[in-house]
């Protein structure tokens, strides 16, 4: 296997940052390119990972409880696992991570594979020997002080900052901070040509297609979507009603709503649906299931990008004929049903107790902490009366949404053949 330098590139803050966040990418590019030419590695593979908190990082050690977020310092630790990278460089340490035992791990990963980490402000990490083991541990245990002091600090800040009433974060669109409040900006012509053209069409995504069409930028100059828009109104105008379209439906108000994912970009398929009548005067209604990944920017989506019922049905049909609740869950059901009633009689009897002034709120309201938790305990696992061994479809949309919501977690469905792969949230319910 051939391996490769590496060279990673990070900041906590896309925007400005105290501290080592303050270098820009600029400067370490330069600086851990530069770093890399002097060590006859020319041309490293660049790593960037922008406005992510090096708290983040998930090792050996599970994180700080947010991780997950830093992707890239994952594919790093895993290329060095397996032994693909010869060398990390790096702008500091504290680039690399904010934790001592994450940074310690990492380490100990790289000194198994035989991998080198070069910083430019440190230098070279000599990890295998005692004193340089002991380097390590001094420099990454500074790191980890640092950041939790910086932490400490910006705190404090935002406390004293909300305790005075200044407002905390980016401006929404169209607003401005003045010392503290939010006030309107001085250019308002995006805000007014968000109300005009929502005004004309009544419909978020229609407005945010128009504006895009218009060239009106969106917030930092990205492109209007939906919820952007509607986040606007909403805070302009508060949350009008939108009306539908005549003969249109709510993604709600259909039967298979959340339910759907698309198996080739793993998002949410929504109903697209509407009467129609027919030249010879034949009423229908049509129904079908689509990707809206595909319109807002992943060109890389394959075709087809939506799915009718009439392929999609017959395949969820036979899957939910695979439902076999045991004997034993149907009798739980009626078990956790006499429970539940037992439990609101005595709710009932402390609200009567309350009132008569027998108990005061301190004695009842433990009691009914017990009530709540033992019912939403009972909740957890009933079962739905409509599930028994077969599935109902011509119940309506609000009846069997509930029903298909227990049976299955999600169904990822490809969009190309029709064929369904269904997480039940119970595997034993269903039938081989």
């Amino acid at each position: 296997m051939t391996r490769r330098p590496l060279a990673y590139l990070r900041r906590s803050s896309a925007n400005t940052a105290n501290g080592a966040g303050r270098v820009s990418y600029a400067v370490q590019e330069a600086a851990v390119l530069e770093l890399a030419q002097r060590h006859a590695d020319t041309e490293p593979e660049k790593i960037v990972e922008w406005g992510k908190s090096g708290a983040a990082a998930v090792g050996a050690f599970g994180g700080t409880g947010r991780g997950g977020k830093r992707r890239a310092y994952a594919l790093l630790r895993e290329q060095v696992a397996n032994g693909e990278i010869s060398t990390i460089y790096a702008y500091s340490l504290s680039r690399l991570a904010r934790s001592t035992r994450e940074l310690l791990d990492l380490a100990e990963a790289c000194a198994e594979a035989g991998t080198s980490i070069v910083l430019a402000k440190e230098g070279t990490l000599d990890f295998s020997t005692s004193s340089g083991r002991l380097y390590l541990t001094i420099l990454s245990a500074v790191a980890t002080f640092e950041a939790e002091v910086s932490r400490e600090r910006a705190m404090d800040r935002v406390a004293h900052a909300r305790e005075n009433g200044r407002y905390l974060g980016e401006p929404p669109f169209g607003w401005q901070a003045d010392d503290g409040r939010l006030v309107h900006a001085d250019d308002r012509s995006g805000v007014d040509a968000v109300l005009a053209a929502f005004r004309q069409t009544g419909n978020y995504r229609q407005t945010a297609l128009m504006l895009n069409e218009q060239g009106v930028p969106a917030h930092r100059g990205g492109r209007w979507v939906g919820t952007t828009v509607q986040a606007v109104v909403a805070r302009e105008l508060g949350t009008p009603r939108v009306p539908s379209r005549p003969g249109s439906r709510t993604h709600n108000a259909e039967p298979l709503a959340r339910l759907l994912w698309c198996k080739d970009c793993d998002g949410m398929l929504t109903a697209v649906s509407r009467d129609f009548v027919t030249r010879k005067g034949t009423r229908g209604h049509y129904r079908a299931w689509r990707c809206f990944a595909s319109p807002h920017g992943m060109r890389e989506h394959p075709r087809p990008t939506s799915i009718t019922d009439k392929r999609l049905m017959p395949a969820l049909k036979a899957e939910a004929m695979r439902l076999r609740v045991p004997g034993d869950r149907l009798a739980t059901t009626q078990a956790n049903e006499a429970e539940v009633a037992m439990l609101d009689e005595r709710r009932a009897r402390l609200v009567d107790a309350l009132e008569a002034g027998t108990l005061t709120r301190t004695e009842v309201e433990p009691r009914f902490a017990v009530i709540e938790a033992a019912r939403t305990k009972i909740a957890g696992t009933e079962v739905l009366d409509e599930i028994a061994q077969a599935v109902d479809w011509s119940l309506p949309a609000d009846k069997l949404t509930p029903v298909l919501t227990e049976l299955w977690e999600r169904v990822v469905v490809d969009l190309a053949t029709g064929e369904i792969e269904a997480t039940w949230r119970v595997p034993e319910w269903r039938a081989a």
